[in-house]
């Protein structure tokens, strides 16, 4: 369970190249997670009763959840009527398989869940963009409402004048 140096390890290394060392060589900031990624790490961890070394550029923890994971499902298939009965190399196989069943699965997850999320992330633009709609209408109207007012109070003023008028020329 250890892989390459990947896109992501060489993006890591690159931003690693500019990281600044405090006097005391601490490395400062978000940076200091990813310098611990870029370096090569090894784990005994125990499958299926055997001590195994696994190596590469994830942590220890990581190992250990892998080598349980591996575990837990020997432990499921051995549970199973006639499983203990098998060659070796069928085991080996139907342990491959639920675990290639378990990815495609969760791969299978993953897309619906980015489905959804892209989904939820279009609805929430075109919320905001109905919500900056909706908030220019209330401001044309609410200018409108102005308009209007001061409009009103003209018109009153001019009322008041004519009726001055009219009074004046019935005395």
């Amino acid at each position: 369970v250890s892989r390459g140096l990947g896109d992501v390890y060489k993006r890591q290394a690159f931003e690693y190249n500019e990281v600044n060392v405090r006097g005391s060589g601490q490395i400062e900031g978000r940076y200091r997670r990813l310098v611990r990624m870029a370096v090569k790490n090894t784990a005994k961890v125990i499958i299926g009763g055997k001590i195994i070394t696994l190596g590469g550029y994830e942590s220890e923890e990581y190992f250990q959840k892998v080598a349980s994971y591996i575990n837990k499902k020997m432990d499921e298939l051995s549970a199973m009527p006639g499983y203990s009965r098998q060659p070796m190399e069928t085991k080996h196989t139907l342990i491959s398989l639920n675990i290639t069943d378990d990815y495609f699965k969760a791969k299978k997850q993953a897309e619906v869940f980015e489905q959804d999320l892209q989904q939820k992330d279009q609805e929430m633009y075109d919320l905001k963009h109905e919500l900056i709609s909706l908030r220019m209408q209330i401001e044309e109207a609410q200018k409108h409402e102005q308009e209007a007012l001061e409009q009103k109070s003209l018109l009153e003023g001019k009322n008041k004048e004519l009726e001055k008028q009219i009074d004046e020329l019935l005395k």
